[in-house]
């Protein structure tokens, strides 16, 4: 070792034993902080002071979620947030957090019945509802079917509202056939359909509307209401026969709608049960001739009526009806009956309108 060598070892600090010497630190600008003493930030420290951190922002989310910050999270939006608090807000607001999380994270623990103003109506929600309730709150369940609903009624117009839920098509119907109109509303859940009646009073629709606490089928009987797994979605609950239930089940024949009041425009969604619902029904189509909005599932068809969805397209086809998709607000496109046996196994329901042709 040259007599240099021997001075630079001698001048170098020695690592103690057994210490991991590492690679020596770059060194920092002047100003620079030499030490950081909050955890690291979301978004390479993009927010202001206080700002949440990665952390934070990831217990927030499974908390919310059930699962960390993902790639469909907007990081760098909730890390510029001043705090936690605004974060956390900014969750609760999106869109994701409405319309994906509401099924596993109600807005309540439990049934909690609150009166809301929407659609420019008083409607009775349920805060443990994740569905229709949650969508009432935020003025956005189902807008273009109720458009297509509205666009088709008038003042001194009948509707039907089969499956009413907390009535987010009876009410605003109720509006649109004025006093001299009609509405008749189905709903067999006793809790809701006592809301939805509360509902139409404190609007000043009891003497227009009529609400049947009843489910729909092809005969009378008895049955039960089963929930499936979606405990925050009562909207999705349906009926099964059952000797000694607690449901009414009747035919659509057998209600006291007059026939001297015809039925314009009749809406159906009952989970699935639609099949079942027709056959009880063929007297009132051929004497009413409405024009019909209901949803079609082929999956829940065959669970829940042990039908199939092209069964239900004949049904209408029968009673000389013509089928169209729903198109935003508008009759869409003509369906064939190949169209339905397509789509078989699709995995979320869709809406058709069935308008009334030459009786065959």
């Amino acid at each position: 070792m040259s007599a240099n060598e021997q001075q630079a070892a001698q001048e170098t600090p020695q690592a103690s034993p057994g210490a991991d010497a590492g690679p020596a630190p770059s060194p920092l600008p002047e100003g620079a902080e030499t030490a950081r003493t909050e955890p690291e930030r979301a978004a390479g420290d993009a927010g202001p002071p206080g700002s949440p951190t990665k952390q934070q922002l990831d217990l927030v989310h499974v908390a919310l979620f059930g699962w960390p910050m993902d790639h469909l999270t907007p990081v760098s939006d909730l890390a510029a947030s001043h705090d936690i608090t605004e974060a956390t807000r900014k969750i609760l607001n999106s869109w994701r957090f409405r319309w994906d999380a509401r099924g596993s994270v109600p807005l309540w623990p439990g049934d909690k019945w609150v009166r809301a103003d929407a659609f420019g109506v008083r409607i009775w929600v349920n805060l443990h509802d994740g569905y229709v309730s949650w969508g009432v709150l935020h003025e956005d369940w189902e807008n273009e079917e109720v458009g297509f609903v509205l666009r088709h009624l008038r003042p001194g117009d009948t509707f039907l509202d089969i499956g009413a839920n907390v009535g987010v098509y009876t009410l605003q119907a109720a509006r649109a056939v004025g006093p001299g109109g009609h509405v008749y509303s189905i709903e067999p859940r006793p809790d809701t359909c006592a809301m939805l009646a509360r509902s139409i009073a404190d609007n000043g629709f009891a003497g227009r509307c009529t609400v049947f606490n009843v489910a729909l089928g092809p005969h009378e009987m008895l049955g039960d209401i089963s929930t499936g797994n979606r405990t925050t979605d009562p909207g999705a609950t349906f009926v099964v026969r059952r000797d000694d239930g607690p449901v009414r089940i009747c035919a659509l024949d057998s209600l006291p709608i007059p026939d001297g009041r015809p039925v314009k425009v009749l809406k159906m969604d009952i989970e699935g049960y639609e099949p079942l619902m027709m056959e009880g029904a063929r007297g009132f189509f051929r004497k009413h001739r409405p024009i019909v909005l209901t949803e079609i599932f082929p999956r829940a068809i065959r669970i829940v009526a042990g039908r199939d969805a092209v069964e239900f397209f004949d049904q209408f086809v029968q009673l000389g009806y013509v089928v169209h998709r729903l198109e935003g607000s508008e009759v869409g496109s003509r369906m064939e009956r190949a169209d339905v046996a397509a789509i078989f196994d699709i995995p979320t329901p869709f809406n058709i309108v069935c308008l009334p042709g030459r009786m065959p």
